[in-house]
């Protein structure tokens, strides 16, 4: 069986973050699903 996962990411971070944490607060997330997928 094949499991397929996606990510929406919007645009602007809607909780007031800058644009330097957004962007870290989508890599932190991607680097902890990474031990769980092995495509990620």
């Amino acid at each position: 069986m094949k499991i397929m996962f996606g990510l929406r990411i919007p645009a602007f971070p809607i909780d007031g973050s800058s644009g330097n944490d957004f962007v870290a607060q989508i890599v932190r997330f991607i680097d902890e699903l990474k031990n769980d997928f092995t495509s990620a």
